[in-house]
């Protein structure tokens, strides 16, 4: 296995490739943690345990997306972002953020990065919301005159304006985590990591945080947005493309509908069809070149029926066509697209590559 050193980045990308520009790059980047080792398994050949929690993984952001990163608890997401903004060091492969390499220029790459992030400890937790703020604006050296009326609109969005004079120790978890978000773009980064931004925020707050994020944040400056989430109803509100993580590898990757197409390769159309028999239907849907026999029932005088087609081939204007010339009338045709939780279940049924962290082995 090569390390961080060892890869070759000079046919990977460099922050440019195809004319497009590259904010966020990563190659096989992989972190392994050392299981520990007893004393017979020393003895016994000099074979070296440890847990996988980020397995290869590539990918490239460009300048201004915003990405989504989804998958089970345990499937890696965290351990990757905290790579990317050099709070881990990988222990294989690479990265670059805005063309900076993520080991060797790691102060450059913190000054380009935002994180917001549930984990409390980051914060002092005996000063005030205000306190932690300005201790982060003298953390950033940013100009406190300039930076004032910024942080009083980031309070009135999160809905901290009434609190932050209040202790953080004090504050709920959804207070928490508002705070978590202000600070995170208090200096406009370039590219903005977001791990779970509304968990614990009741959904009304939820929401004012997407909308805070599709809005003011994306419209201000254009960062790249990379952002983790478990609720698959904002990643899909907010995202481009999106990326399916699951034991340590990303299964799958890409635009909505190309994430639909891995698991409903053709058109799905649910039809409402009256003064047509079942067999004249199923007849014409075969003669149209449905992917698959047409799911017919009865209902209070009607056909209702699915039928599936490939994409662009013009076999539901010929089925349409076929039955109104037989007589039918075509009440109703709606085309039926799988939900991102259903395309998520299925893809995650059965995950490329091994299960979530397995322990391996590897000789020394």
């Amino acid at each position: 296995m090569r390390t961080a050193s060892q890869v070759d980045l000079g046919n990977w990308g460099g922050g440019v490739a195809g004319g497009r520009r590259y904010a966020v790059e990563a190659f096989d980047l992989t972190k392994e943690y050392p299981l520990p080792t007893s004393f017979f398994s020393r003895r016994g050949g000099g074979v070296k345990r440890s847990i996988v929690a980020v397995d290869r993984v590539s990918l490239q952001l460009e300048e201004g997306e915003t990405f989504g990163l989804v998958g089970p608890n345990g499937a890696g997401k965290t351990t990757l972002i905290k790579m990317l903004t050099t709070l881990l060091a990988p222990t294989a492969g690479a990265g670059r953020i805005a063309g900076c390499d993520i080991v060797a220029d790691d102060l450059k790459v913190r000054r380009l990065v935002g994180l917001v992030t549930s984990n409390e400890r980051s914060f002092y937790w005996r000063l005030t919301g205000r306190q932690n703020l300005d201790f982060f604006v003298d953390l950033y050296r940013l100009p406190p005159r300039e930076t004032g009326r910024w942080i009083d609109e980031l309070l009135e969005r999160v809905g901290l304006r009434d609190k932050i004079d209040e202790r953080f120790d004090g504050y709920s978890t959804g207070m928490r985590q508002r705070l978590a978000l202000a600070r995170g773009v208090l200096h406009k980064p370039k590219i903005l990591f977001m791990d779970e931004p509304t968990k614990g925020v009741d959904p009304i707050g939820a929401t004012e945080i997407i909308d805070m994020i599709r809005g003011r944040i994306w419209d201000s400056w254009r960062p790249t947005i990379c952002i983790t989430s478990h609720n698959l109803t904002e990643i899909e509100r907010l995202c481009g493309r999106i990326a399916l993580m699951h034991g340590g590898r990303i299964i799958a990757s890409g635009s909505l509908d190309e994430l639909r197409g891995l698991v409903q390769p053709a058109d799905l159309y649910r039809m409402t069809i009256r003064n047509l028999e079942i067999r004249q239907l199923t007849v014409m849907a075969a003669t149209a070149k449905a992917t698959a026999p047409a799911e017919i029932t009865k209902c209070n005088g009607a056909l209702n029926a699915q039928v599936r087609f490939q994409p662009d081939s013009g076999g539901l204007a010929v089925l349409i066509r076929a039955v109104i010339e037989a007589g039918g009338d075509v009440m109703d045709c709606t085309a039926v697209k799988e939900s991102f939780e259903d395309v998520f279940a299925k893809l995650m049924e059965k995950p490329a590559g091994r299960e979530a962290c397995p322990a391996i082995e590897s000789g020394q």
